[in-house]
């Protein structure tokens, strides 16, 4: 019924002549794994640059399409005109060269692909915080084309100027304590970019690690509570840098203190506290592993930013400390390490993606079950590193088909709720005597949480779930004969990404004439 609706529908717009122009396109992500997802395309005639049309990309495959009528009204469309379409974000610094199509009067005219690129980029510093006894900050700087025209200044005057640079690698004499570089990158006519660079040149520091417990001395006791203390003095200010305690998985944060717990990987949580001023202490619980009859040997690292100012191993024991022999594990493995080495300073960056509470982060997965996620932020940011482990464990919860944990460096107060979108076929919850699936939040334990069956079709029930951003979701089959209604009358219609694929075709400009006629009709 629904398909002869839209096919009559369609009918219609033909019958009244009723033109839709479509100029559509892709644009593909940068080199350094920026998604193309929510950015602007700007689509305009040639020769009238300044008149656009913005024209949003999808996160389904970055795609767009608009209606080359609405570009310019004063200029308007007809066959063999001549159209363009790039990309210029100056708030992110990312853009896309012009690329031009001509029309040809069929439904839709494809543009060749927009490739994203990063204005300016910052090779180094790569850390927020410097220690060194010279005050100098080495700058190195690669700028695309054809925002050549490079201005780099401080807060006070201009420090180099070039008319057709490519890159920049150089030191810069600063002052110690925090300093703001700000970079320009323009084109001949004008339209610019800018990076701001705010490092912190820290002369000397002094750094105490202490512990506190019961028995506690050279060595701690297996399974029992720590007060860790830090204490950091600065040779000078910062404002805003992270404190970053690197903790051994073994070890449960029973409780941060002002810090912020987040995972880092299979080796290490993270404790982060945001500094400003120059001397600090900081304490924090930690329970120590119930290790065997041998003592055992945990490495803790702590970093300014990227900079490393503490590693040190404590030795735990169950009750008696046994003398061991010493084994010699290397303290400079490679970054991306873990373990008895150097805790990693910095992760590789997959992807990153612009995102805000009405352009959410949508995630395609290539899963036995889950098959998107949309994870609404707060605010506008960019995330990156974003990642969805899934595995299962018998016994954590009745008719567990599936466990699902982000592995993100993502604060959970930043974000308001996940849409996750699991498909589960009709011969699997046969042969589990399933007649009922629920969706749990992970925060310390299952929470239930609200689930719908948005459709079916022959082999599959599909269903939708929102849920907060705690740590993870899990999905598990109910056994239960009193299921008060049919799972089939549960539909409950359009997925939450529908009306993105929708969005994305040039249908969706014939959908909305539709429904605009249908309006006129019965007015």
């Amino acid at each position: 019924m629904r398909n002869f609706i839209l096919f009559f529908g369609i009918l219609i717009l033909f019958s009244f002549n009723i033109n839709a122009n479509f100029v559509c396109g892709i644009v593909e992500n940068s080199d350094d794994g920026m998604s193309g997802a929510w950015f602007n395309t700007r689509l305009f005639y040639e020769n009238y640059s300044s008149n656009f049309l913005n024209c949003q990309v999808s996160p389904k495959e970055n795609k767009y399409c608009c209606d080359a009528d609405s570009i310019y009204p004063q200029n308007t469309w007809k066959v063999g005109k001549k159209v363009f379409a790039r990309v210029y974000d100056f708030n992110t610094g990312y853009f896309a060269d012009e690329v031009n199509v001509i029309t040809t009067g069929r439904a839709y005219d494809i543009f060749p692909n927009l490739k994203l690129k990063k204005a300016i980029k910052v090779n180094d510093p790569v850390s927020r915080v410097i220690i060194s006894k010279e005050n100098n900050l080495s700058l190195n700087l690669s700028f695309s084309e054809p925002y050549n025209l490079i201005e780099i200044r401080d807060e006070n005057s201009l420090l180099f100027n070039c008319d057709n640079c490519t890159f920049f690698n150089d030191s810069l004499n600063l002052s110690f304590g925090e300093n703001k570089i700000n970079v320009f990158a323009k084109k001949i006519n004008n339209e610019s970019f800018q990076e701001v660079i705010n490092v912190a040149l820290i002369e000397d520091f002094d750094f105490e690690r202490s512990f506190d417990c019961g028995e506690c001395k050279k060595k701690i006791r297996g399974a029992q509570n720590v007060t860790m203390s830090l204490a950091l003095n600065l040779s000078n200010d910062v404002d805003g840098v992270l404190l970053k305690e690197y903790v051994p998985i073994e070890w449960s944060i029973m409780d941060a203190g002002f810090g912020i717990i987040k995972d880092f990987d299979s080796n290490y949580n993270l404790i982060e506290w945001n500094l400003s001023g120059k001397n600090f202490t900081f304490d924090y619980i930690v329970k120590s592993p119930d290790v065997g009859i041998f003592q055992q040997e945990f490495l803790f690292g702590t970093n300014l930013e990227y900079e490393i100012l503490n590693e040190e191993n404590i030795l735990v024991y169950k009750v008696v400390p046994v003398s061991l022999p010493k084994f010699s594990f290397s303290s400079d493995s490679s970054e991306g390490s873990s373990g008895w080495g150097r805790p990693p300073a910095k992760k590789n960056e997959s992807s990153k993606n612009q995102i805000s509470p009405s352009h959410p982060l949508v995630i395609d997965l290539n899963d036995s079950f889950v098959k998107r996620l949309v994870i609404y932020p707060k605010t506008e940011m960019i995330v990156e590193n974003f990642n969805l482990d899934s595995y299962f464990k018998e016994n954590l919860i009745d008719g567990l088909i599936q466990i699902y944990s982000y592995d993100s460096s993502l604060i959970q107060d930043n974000f308001e709720k996940v849409g996750v979108e699991f498909k589960i076929s009709k011969d699997f919850l046969l042969k589990n005597n399933f007649e009922k699936i629920n969706l749990y939040t992970l925060d310390n334990g299952f929470s239930l949480a609200n689930l719908s069956l948005y459709s079916e079709d022959d082999n599959n029930l599909y269903y939708r779930g929102f849920i907060e951003f705690k740590e993870g979701f899990a999905i598990a089959g109910v056994t239960n004969n009193s299921i008060s209604e049919d799972l089939s009358n549960k539909v409950t219609g359009l997925s939450i990404f529908e009306e993105i694929d929708l969005k994305e075709s040039f249908l969706f400009k014939f959908f909305i004439k539709i429904k605009n006629f249908f309006s006129e009709i019965k007015l």
